[in-house]
């Protein structure tokens, strides 16, 4: 699924009505997905807007969908998102005990 995923941020004649079309499409054949269709938007928008991969996106969306801090030792992404409030970046971030 990952690869399916990616291809709708790497080819530039996909887009995100593309993107919903597909999902719904998905969607309506009645596979068992663990996914939600809503996240797999906030998911295709937080790629977007960041130019991450559609893996890296999915952890971002998933801490922005829970209401939780992502906390990453990826520095390269933290620079990417660091405007979220919600991300932080492992070493930086006091932890509660």
């Amino acid at each position: 699924m990952q690869k399916l995923q990616n291809i709708f941020l790497n080819k530039k004649a996909f887009n995100k009505q593309f993107f919903n079309e597909s999902i719904s499409t998905l969607f309506s054949i009645n596979l068992q997905f663990v996914e939600s269709s809503n996240i797999l938007n906030i998911i295709f928008t937080t790629a977007t807007d960041y130019k991450l991969t559609f893996y890296d996106a999915t952890y971002v969306a998933l801490a922005q969908n829970l209401k939780c801090d992502f906390i990453t030792a990826d520095k390269k992404l933290y620079q990417k998102t660091k405007k979220l409030k919600f991300v932080k970046l492992l070493g930086q971030t006091p932890i509660a005990a």
